[in-house]
């Protein structure tokens, strides 16, 4: 009877067979050895024993499983930080890019504006790489932003103890 008490006390999510033996093995050595004495231990008992261990086993199990879909969880939200974190890096690395081809666009146009001839013909060509580069830089900065509201829209979990809400 005692083994079967601290086989109950023993269960977890992932012994349930051990814990099963280990109470048959207690109960027919009960057996054998009340036998003298003629006592034993009656199957209802037993069963109601191995019924209680499996109950014990379902209830550790459930509370396996609560706390890997909290960790899931938990690792999802960390996740999503985490890209958030990533896609706010790229924007703001696609802004500061826009803003140092815009200082350059603007630089070579007021050197255009002064000059003439073979100058002025390179400077054009600068003008027409900083404004494609400009525009790539906007591209990237669109993008970045529109990835970032994307990953603002989903699910809302709520992390909270079993039978914290009644």
């Amino acid at each position: 009877i005692g083994e079967g008490e601290g086989a109950g006390a023993e269960v977890s999510w992932n012994n349930i067979t051990k814990m099963e033996e280990r109470i048959r093995k207690s109960c027919e050595a009960m057996n054998k050895l009340s036998g003298v004495l003629q006592i034993t231990i009656t199957p209802e008992y037993l069963n109601l024993k191995l019924d209680e261990i499996r109950l014990t086993h379902e209830f550790e199990e459930r509370k396996y499983q609560d706390r890997e879909e909290q960790r899931r969880i938990r690792e999802q939200i960390r996740e999503e930080e985490r890209a958030q974190r990533e896609l706010e890096k790229a924007r703001e690395d696609a802004e500061a890019e826009e803003a140092r081809y815009q200082k350059a666009l603007a630089k070579a146009r007021e050197e255009a504006a002064q000059a003439t001839g073979a100058a002025l013909e390179k400077l054009t060509k600068q003008i027409n790489g900083f404004e494609a580069k400009l525009d790539e830089a906007r591209r990237k900065k669109e993008r970045a932003t529109s990835r970032a509201e994307l990953t603002k829209s989903g699910f809302v979990y709520v992390i909270s103890n079993i039978g914290s809400f009644g």
